[in-house]
């Protein structure tokens, strides 16, 4: 059971038709006491499949969670919660779930917060995911950035739970993203409880009501007077229902005015002239709006709640220390939801002796009248977000640390870290771009780099292109075109040019890039080999492989002479260039740097890394160039099977994994997996990339060709006729897969119609 509170004696459903409560008797209730309290039938504890927060104290809410389970329980099965920002929507679902004689009712519970997107509140649910069984499948759905097929996952998971079971989702603010859901969220078989600040047609509409007077003074009392019973005379009795008439009875306003008087020493006729001059300053607050049953007063919107936070927050700023501000601006700056104690130590790098202030300090906010921790996280109410956002200013020089630590959250370390790791982080990296308006300078900069090379890893290669591309004019601007800095984004966007196919404009950045460093380095510096090795991937593929074999071999010999032989970044120079001494048909050296890569990579990273399966598929194919099938396959089926863990099915190298084994399945005669094989290769390159890919082209030649050994002529002429016209356009007439793709073409024409007869 929750808190107990004052009540009136008799409290019935809770209404109470007069304002004030001195001289009434009063006397203590169990705080909840709904008529028609459920009958509770089971006989174990509900399964809460997450942990939803606890409401705290709460008050004066009886009627409206009877009202609640009602909704529930009648044919519809559903119930919207509705009101304005702060008037206590999230508090009285998170009280009907943690209130036994309610969540007793339901076998399995589950609470669900959303921040941006339903779908993405969805995709958060790792623990639940893990739960219900399907933690797999989600995180391939996951790295295809398949949120909505995570939804589906996760209610049919729902639905195969046996019992009656409620969906509680908490900011259901877009209606017509609920509209769309509702039919597909009922399918789950759960009774659905929505919290909203829109109204959502064909549902059961439960508006939130002001607290009513005692309700409202017990629960400003809580926070004005911890401890300390409410008073039943002397000045509060008359001046606090004034007070709470003035602020509507709104449940954040109440708990703001409450830590502000306690904080403050402010007696109540004080914290009134507070609340009459936050009326004058927002003339919209004398408007009739309404809220709930009391439509005959002034109410509140949103936009005019936002106005009076706005001056209570003006009211707190003053008194709050350097340091409290520099926080609060930052705590800010971090998108919406729940924050983790451990994960703010992480973002603001604290070292451990820092730690108990930096919390202290957060927790003195709290007291002062910023609602910031719940449950043990630190999260700022929307309303206070957005104030603090536009009073606090920020800015890459005040959040400074902020910037530096999610910089430092999303940084890839090629030597030890795998990219996969980041992938949560994504969100607080575009939290902080979006609130730091400056956009052209060096710090921004390194944020913009660090994230689009985690879109890259993701597969979303326009993402990582756009930013990329805002990058490099920052860094232009700051520094001056032959600057290193400009190098290293010239770099990165041209290995996202690569990714994309664009080999004319990857590599014109890489030899830029290249010069750049060539000119402030020298030729044995670390950046310049890796330089050399990008460039040479962009030549190979542009079918230069006498090029790209002579920067490989400087960039190789290089690293062993500035790291080693066991580094990664010898690793990957040997894995590159194998593949160049495959395309030249020297089969024998490339297996030898494959092979050495392969253990380096192992010894460095272990099984799971993706720069092992890179070794492995690029392995795979020269075992398969050498007639070893079983060697490749296996190498090929592993490199696979580690791309799907960590990417999902929907990633451009797992299509570049599935075409390779598709190849070997074909000259090992197994030609329906061969097809089965390319055709989802090629369907994951079209979504990628559309149909004048370099990769579609790749992956249609290879299909034409289990086609063609499968009889299917037909359809193998179709295909080879795309990827030759492919090829044309994005490599030209003397590319080798050009002529190779010809001459395939060829060869299938003359089967198809015979030879032609000389004259």
């Amino acid at each position: 059971m929750l808190l107990n509170g004052e009540g009136f004696s008799g409290c019935g459903n809770g209404i109470v038709k007069r304002r004030g409560w001195g001289g009434t008797g009063l006397r203590r209730f169990s705080y909840f006491c709904p008529i028609n309290r459920p009958t509770v039938t089971e006989n174990r504890p509900p399964r809460f499949l997450n942990d939803p927060p606890h409401p705290g104290f709460v008050t004066g809410r009886e009627g409206l969670l009877a009202n609640i389970h009602s909704a529930l329980e009648s044919g519809e099965a559903v119930a919207l919660v509705r009101g304005i920002g702060g008037i206590g929507k999230t508090t009285a679902a998170l009280a009907y779930l943690h209130d036994t004689a309610y969540s007793n009712c339901y076998a399995h519970l589950l609470w669900i917060e959303i921040n941006s997107s339903l779908p993405e509140a969805f995709a958060r649910q790792r623990d639940v995911q893990e739960r219900l069984g399907i933690r797999a499948e989600t995180d391939d759905l996951l790295r295809q950035n398949n949120l909505e097929g995570v939804v589906l996952a996760l209610l049919e998971a729902l639905r195969r739970l046996p019992g009656p079971k409620l969906l509680v989702i908490d900011n259901a603010n877009d209606r017509d993203e609920i509209r769309h859901w509702k039919k597909i969220l009922l399918h789950s078989g759960c009774r659905l409880l929505l919290t909203s600040r829109a109204e959502i047609p064909n549902v059961a509409d439960l508006p939130v009501p002001e607290l009513e007077p005692l309700p409202a003074a017990t629960l400003f009392w809580h926070h004005y007077r911890p401890g300390e019973p409410l008073p039943v005379a002397g000045p509060a009795v008359s001046e606090l229902p004034l007070l709470l008439d003035d602020i509507a009875g709104h449940t954040l306003l109440i708990e703001m005015f409450g830590k502000i008087g306690r904080q403050a020493g402010q007696d109540i006729a004080g914290l009134r002239r507070q609340a009459a001059e936050g009326f004058v300053f927002s003339k919209k607050l004398q408007r009739s709006v309404p809220t709930g049953p009391h439509t005959e007063r002034k109410g509140l919107d949103e936009a005019t709640l936002e106005d009076l936070v706005l001056f209570l927050f003006r009211g707190i700023a003053p008194g709050m220390s350097a340091r409290e501000i520099e926080l609060l601006r930052q705590v800010a700056v971090l998108p919406p939801g729940a924050h983790p104690p451990v994960l703010l130590t992480r973002i603001f790098q604290l070292p451990e002796a820092d730690e108990t202030a930096f919390f202290e300090t957060l927790d003195s906010l709290h007291r002062r009248g910023v609602p910031l921790k719940k449950d043990g996280n630190y999260q700022l109410h929307r309303l206070l977000r957005a104030v603090a956002l536009r009073e606090l200013q920020p800015d890459a020089e005040n959040c400074a640390a902020l910037l530096a630590g999610v910089t430092e959250l999303l940084s890839i370390d090629q030597y030890k870290d795998n990219p996969v790791d980041k992938f949560p982080f994504v969100g607080y990296g575009e939290a902080v771009l979006e609130a730091l308006v400056e956009k052209e300078i060096p710090d921004i900069r390194l944020l913009q780099n660090e994230l689009a090379i985690v879109y890259r890893n993701l597969g979303e290669y326009m993402r990582a292109r756009d930013l990329l591309e805002t990058a490099l004019v920052t860094a232009v601007k700051n520094f001056g075109a032959g600057d290193p800095s400009v190098a290293v984004s010239q770099s990165n966007l041209g290995n996202v040019y690569y990714s994309m196919g664009d080999y004319v404009r990857a590599r014109d950045l890489l030899e830029t890039a290249l010069a750049t460093d060539l000119k402030n380095f020298g030729p044995g510096d670390p950046s310049v080999a890796a330089h050399q090795s990008n460039l040479g991937n962009v030549y190979r593929n542009m079918g230069n492989y006498v090029r790209a074999r002579d920067l490989l071999e400087t960039a190789l010999a290089t690293g062993l002479n500035n790291f080693g032989p066991d580094h990664p970044s010898v690793a990957a120079y040997q894995s590159n260039l194998g593949n160049v001494y495959r395309n030249m048909g020297n089969y024998v050296r490339a297996r030898d740097l494959l092979e050495t890569a392969l253990a380096t990579d192992l010894k460095n990273f272990g099984p799971d890394h993706p720069s092992v399966a890179v070794s492995q598929s690029n392995l795979g194919n020269v075992y398969r160039n050498m007639g070893d099938c079983v060697r490749a396959r296996d190498l090929l089926e592993t490199a696979l099977a580690t791309g799907l863990k960590n990417f999902g099915t929907a990633h451009p190298s797992v299509a570049i994994r599935q075409s390779n084994l598709a190849n070997v399945y074909r000259d090992m005669g197994d030609y329906v997996l061969a097809r089965d094989l390319l055709e989802t290769a090629l369907a994951t390159d079209l979504k990628n990339f559309g149909t004048d890919h370099p990769s579609v082209a790749v992956s249609q030649s290879n299909l034409a060709k289990v086609y063609d050994s499968m009889g299917e002529y037909v359809r193998a002429r179709d295909l080879l006729e795309a990827a030759l016209a492919n090829d044309l356009k994005n490599l030209g007439e003397e590319h080798p897969y050009t002529k190779m793709d010809r001459k395939s073409l060829a060869d299938l024409l003359e089967k198809m119609n015979g030879p032609a007869n000389e004259d």
